[in-house]
């Protein structure tokens, strides 16, 4: 029995049925299964609130704006270079480059507040103190609202170069590539009804 255990948990429920053990009755699994539940249940309630899963919240309130903003800016800054400086979208990259850099510049200038804030609490967690985010903002608010733009400089620099480079590498390899916006427009028709 102690083998068949180790290989199958199937082959042990139908060699108790057929024994007629008392180790087997539909009451006994659903208690188990019951409790398997209920333990899973404390552990995701667990994890939701250990401090990784409290972390999540606030850097999605700094990534998600940065994100949108960046996509944003690039493309309403394409726009008016490609009408406003046509000839400086025919230098491979160069309106790539520069509306790249003015589109990380902007991010992080509306992001740096919730950067700071960000940085405030896991601070205050690593200390030990008991923080959320509202808390770390009001306190911010009510006793130096000027410090949320605290390294503002050194970080719209640091993104509008990044974002200016990355989106400098998209154009060159869409350009090597000979990539169209048409040729990516078929990749998402692929996939228009199946969404």
């Amino acid at each position: 029995l102690k083998k068949k255990r180790d290989k199958s948990h199937h082959r042990l429920v139908r060699l108790d049925v057929k024994t007629g053990s008392d180790s087997f009755s539909p009451t006994n699994a659903t208690a188990r299964v019951r409790a398997q539940m209920r333990a899973q249940e404390a552990e995701a309630e667990a994890k939701l609130h250990s401090p990784k899963a409290s972390a999540l919240v606030p850097m999605l309130l700094r990534e998600v704006p940065f994100t949108l903003a960046k996509f944003t800016v690039f493309d309403a800054t394409t726009d008016l270079i490609s009408s406003s400086l046509p000839v400086l979208h025919e230098y491979g990259g160069a309106s790539a480059l520069l509306a790249g850099a003015i589109a990380g510049v902007v991010a992080g200038l509306l992001t740096t507040p919730a950067d700071t804030l960000v940085t405030r609490l896991s601070d205050a967690r690593a200390r030990g103190e008991e923080a959320n985010l509202l808390d770390t903002a009001r306190s911010t608010l009510a006793n130096d609202p000027a410090s949320l733009f605290t390294g503002l400089a050194p970080r719209c620099l640091r993104f509008g170069a990044t974002i200016g480079g990355q989106y400098l590498l998209y154009d060159f390899w869409t350009r090597l590539f000979r990539v169209s916006p048409d040729d990516l427009n078929l990749v998402l028709d692929v996939f228009a009804d199946r969404i």
